[in-house]
């Protein structure tokens, strides 16, 4: 998760710009000859990550049906295909039935676009069925800069042409950043890292780790949370005993949650920060006040 940014006019943005995608493909193959195109969206609308994903998808649908009313596409009516990316055995995204989407999306000619996915786990299982089909898609949230490294293009578009566009920065950015302004404005010399095990989680936990041992911040340990136990206060006990200036949290909401209300029962007067991830109305509404409060980047912030 940058997973969790601009859940309301950033989403409807995002819808825009895939709208802008598909009008460059409309005129070609399958697409020419229809009097409607079709724009996927594959979100994860089950699980933790629901309630972001809804706003990131009714920003969408309202962006549709915006461009529909204004004849966006001269002769062509835009119609959504919405598919689910979270389940219930997951607890939140599920990169499999992400790409399981993505293969349905794929089959159909007359999708020519897709908005999604929301979190970085996603993106990495849909990316090189995209690239297969040379079909599009714009994330107004998926960070992880794997995905789109040239570097490892091989991976994830190995047909070469872009397929993967976004409306935020990643990671090589958002994580470092954070290290250098808890040093800076902060001024910790020493943290502890967690991260969910998830693409977004391990990717901005390992680029905040980089930067805080580059610029001087002692890292005094590194652990990884399972999502889906509901107990950390073990790992924040022992974090309790080491005494670090600060806590850092690379993830979403499904373990960010839990950590959130515990950290404040054990370490509550411990400074804690994380990415976009540790931001939105499931985080809010999840975690609850006084214990949201404190966490950097502030919730209570964003936009």
């Amino acid at each position: 998760m940058s997973q969790h940014k601009y859940v309301r006019g950033g989403m409807k943005t995002a819808a825009v710009l895939g709208i802008a995608v598909l009008a460059g493909l409309a005129g070609m193959g399958t697409a020419q000859a229809q009097k409607s195109v079709k724009v996927g969206i594959s979100l994860p609308l089950t699980g933790a990550d629901a309630e972001d994903a809804i706003h990131i998808k009714n920003g969408a649908v309202m962006a549709i049906d915006e461009a529909n009313a204004a004849n966006t596409i001269p002769g062509y009516k835009i119609e959504v295909v919405v598919y689910d990316s979270g389940t219930a055995t997951a607890g939140q995204y599920d990169p499999a039935q992400a790409a399981t989407n993505t293969k349905k999306l794929v089959a159909d000619p007359g999708v020519v676009a897709n908005v999604g996915p929301m979190m970085s786990g996603e993106g990495k299982a849909m990316t090189p069925i995209l690239s297969e089909a040379n079909l599009a898609t714009i994330t107004p949230s998926s960070t992880n800069p794997d995905i789109t490294d040239p570097k490892m293009a091989a991976q994830y578009k190995p047909k070469g042409k872009a397929i993967y566009f976004r409306t935020v920065t990643t990671d090589a950015y958002q994580g470092p950043n954070m290290a250098n302004w808890m040093k800076d404005k902060l001024k910790i010399k020493t943290v502890y890292v967690l991260d969910d095990s998830g693409a977004y989680g391990v990717g901005i936990a390992d680029s905040f780790q980089a930067q805080a041992t580059k610029i001087g911040i002692k890292v005094l340990g590194r652990d990884q949370l399972n999502p889906k136990e509901a107990d950390y206060t073990t790992v924040l006990t022992k974090i309790k005993a080491l005494k670090p200036d600060a806590l850092y949290y690379g993830g979403v909401g499904q373990a960010g949650v839990k950590l959130a209300k515990q950290a404040y029962d054990v370490i509550p007067g411990m400074i804690k920060a994380g990415g976009d991830g540790m931001q939105g109305q499931s985080i809010l509404k999840g975690v609850g006040f006084p214990a949201v409060e404190g966490w950097y980047p502030p919730t209570r912030l964003r936009t």
